[in-house]
C-alpha cells in the first residue's frame, strides 16, 4: 500500500476508533485494526445498547449473533442508514428459509468516511478526488439444532478502500480480509422467555495490501440473557417487555464492556428501547442511547439515538435508522 493510502488507512482507523459508540480505546494501543467493524448497524440493537446478543429481532440481529435467525419464518428484507461525525453508513439484508431448514442470510454494508480533494500547488483548482470507504459483505447460516438451541455461523469479505477520480496521482489501494462469526442461544425456559447466548465476531486474519504487515482484526467474545418480564395482569395481552444484558470482551486486550438494554412494546405495533453502555477507563465513551419503532403491516420502521462519545461532542449525535419488511 502506498504512503499516502497507508496515512489514510491509519486516520479511518482512528476515525471509527472515535466515532464508533463505546468502542474501546484500547483497542488502538493493542494493535488492532478494522475497529470499523466495531460500528453499529440497527437502530434496535443500538437503542437497547446493543445488548442483543440474546435477542431475536429479526434479520438485523444478525449482525451482533448469527445464531438469532434461525427459524425465521418469512422472507425478510431490511435497510440500515448510520450517521455520525466521520462517516455514513448504508447496509442492506436479506433473510430466507432455507430448503435445508434453517435460515440463509446475505447482507453487505458500505461506510463512507467523505470524499477529500486532491489539490497540486496551493491555491491551484482540484485535480481529484479521494474517496475513502470500509466494504463489509456477508453471508450467513443459522439452524435450530434442538428446540431449544440455535447456532449460526457467518463469512465474511472485509475491505478498506481508498479509489481515487481524477489525476490523484495514486492507484486504486485495497486493504482486504475475510473473518468469520460464530454463536449460539440457548432458550433457558421452554416458552422462550429467558434465552442465554454467546457469540464470537471478527475471527480471521489480519487486514493488509500486499505484502504490508497488516492491521489485527477486533475480534470480540460476546456472552448476553435476555428475560421478557412480566407485565401486570390488566396490561399483559397489550404491553410485552424485554431486558437484556451483554458483557463484551476483547481478545487482543484486557478490555471488558457492559452493555444493558430494555424494550416495552404496545400491541407488538409500537416501539420504545433504552440502553446503557457503562464506560470504563479503557474506554473513549459509555452512556444512554433511546429507540423508537412502529410496525405497520409488514413493514417496520425503527429509529434510534447515542447521547455520549465524541461524535456527540463534536456535534453530531450518531443516529440510527432501519426500515424492515417481511415478505
Amino acid at each position: 500500500m502506498g504512503r499516502l493510502a497507508r496515512r489514510w488507512q491509519q486516520r479511518l482507523t482512528t476515525a471509527a476508533l472515535l466515532a464508533a459508540t463505546a468502542t474501546p480505546a484500547a483497542a488502538q494501543s493493542s494493535g488492532e485494526g478494522a475497529i470499523f467493524l466495531l460500528r453499529p448497524v440497527g437502530a434496535r440493537s443500538v437503542g437497547v445498547g446493543q445488548s442483543s446478543s440474546a435477542r431475536r429481532d429479526g434479520v438485523e440481529a444478525a449482525w451482533i449473533n448469527p445464531a438469532a435467525v434461525a427459524g425465521l419464518r418469512n422472507r425478510e428484507v431490511a435497510l440500515f442508514y448510520s450517521q455520525d461525525f466521520f462517516a455514513t453508513a448504508n447496509a442492506v439484508a436479506i433473510a430466507f428459509p432455507s430448503v435445508l431448514g434453517g435460515t440463509i442470510v446475505a447482507a453487505g454494508e458500505v461506510q463512507d468516511f467523505g470524499a477529500q480533494e486532491v489539490t497540486g500547488e496551493p491555491g491551484s483548482p482540484p485535480q481529484g478526488t479521494l474517496l475513502p470507504r470500509a466494504l463489509i459483505v456477508t453471508g450467513s447460516y443459522a439452524s435450530r439444532l434442538t428446540r431449544v438451541l440455535r447456532v449460526g455461523v457467518a463469512l465474511k469479505l472485509v475491505q478498506l478502500r481508498l479509489d481515487c477520480t481524477g489525476a490523484c496521482n495514486i492507484g486504486r489501494e485495497v486493504a482486504e480480509t475475510h473473518a468469520l462469526d460464530g454463536g449460539a442461544q440457548w432458550d433457558l425456559l421452554e416458552n422462550g422467555n429467558a434465552t442465554l447466548a454467546v457469540s464470537v465476531r471478527h475471527v480471521g486474519r489480519s487486514l493488509r495490501a500486499g505484502q504490508d504487515e497488516g492491521d489485527r482484526l477486533p475480534t470480540r467474545v460476546q456472552v448476553g440473557v435476555a428475560i421478557r418480564y412480566p407485565m401486570a395482569e390488566r396490561y399483559r395481552d397489550i404491553l410485552f417487555g424485554t431486558l437484556s444484558a451483554d458483557l463484551v470482551q476483547a481478545t487482543q486486550n484486557h478490555a471488558r464492556q457492559l452493555r444493558l438494554g430494555a424494550d416495552l412494546s404496545w400491541e407488538g405495533r409500537a416501539f420504545l428501547r433504552a440502553g446503557y453502555v457503562f464506560a470504563t477507563a479503557a474506554e473513549e465513551t459509555g452512556g444512554p442511547s433511546l429507540g423508537l419503532g412502529i410496525l405497520s403491516g409488514n413493514l417496520q420502521v425503527d429509529i434510534a439515538r447515542v447521547f455520549t462519545g465524541f461524535s456527540t461532542d463534536a456535534g453530531q449525535a450518531p443516529t440510527f435508522l432501519s426500515i424492515l419488511l417481511r415478505l
